[in-house]
């Protein structure tokens, strides 16, 4: 049986985006066909620090949770990012299981994965890109994330095609995800070592 993850923001002792996180558990979960786990009700019986960011994270499966953690939250700084092929990569729910994902990592390099020449993902985020001060997510994704769909939602950002052929054309790029908001994770298209494959 399939394990999930949930990894929540814990800021100033309140979860952030709980009710995406919840759509997510719901479509998870909805693939057995099983009785879904109600965040808010888990949330209500924890005491969460009210100071520092700290990350909750929680491993289930269809018969409930089977473990969770608090960790105090240090945010990954990296140098350089590699493009890497994830063609074969199946990521559509957030699965506790990421050794496809690990495989594919270098040493000293974070990875930004593109299945068919198609942009995707970092190994563990989604990816925003800016040009002419606007930022775009591609609309080929591995996991369409909490953060993702939240900065869509409020229309910061915009979906487009971006590709091995046009990477080449924004500036700048961030890894955002449920722990790293929009502004939080910037680096330079510099930062990446083969922009063409």
């Amino acid at each position: 049986m399939c394990r999930f993850l949930e990894s929540i923001r814990i800021e100033n002792g309140e979860p952030q985006l709980l009710a995406l996180h919840q759509d997510r558990v719901n479509r998870s979960l909805n693939t057995w066909n099983a009785k879904s786990l109600d965040l808010s009700e888990l949330a209500a019986l924890q005491d969460f620090p009210k100071t520092r960011l700290f990350k909750w994270r929680i491993v289930y499966d269809a018969m409930g949770v089977i473990r969770q953690e608090l960790q105090a939250y240090h945010r990954a700084r990296h140098t350089s990012f590699l493009i890497v092929d994830g063609s074969h990569l199946d990521y559509s729910f957030k699965y506790e299981d990421r050794s496809e994902l690990e495989k594919l990592k270098r040493t000293g390099y974070e990875i930004i994965i593109h299945r068919n020449g198609r942009i995707c993902d970092s190994s563990y985020s989604n990816l925003i890109f800016e040009k002419d001060a606007k930022w775009f997510t591609p609309r080929s994704f591995l996991l369409n994330g909490v953060m993702r769909r939240h900065l869509l939602s409020i229309d910061a950002i915009s979906e487009a095609d971006i590709t091995l052929d046009n990477i080449h054309l924004f500036r700048s790029f961030q890894l955002i995800n449920a722990m790293n908001r929009f502004g939080e994770n910037t680096y330079s298209l510099l930062d990446i070592v083969n922009p063409k494959i």
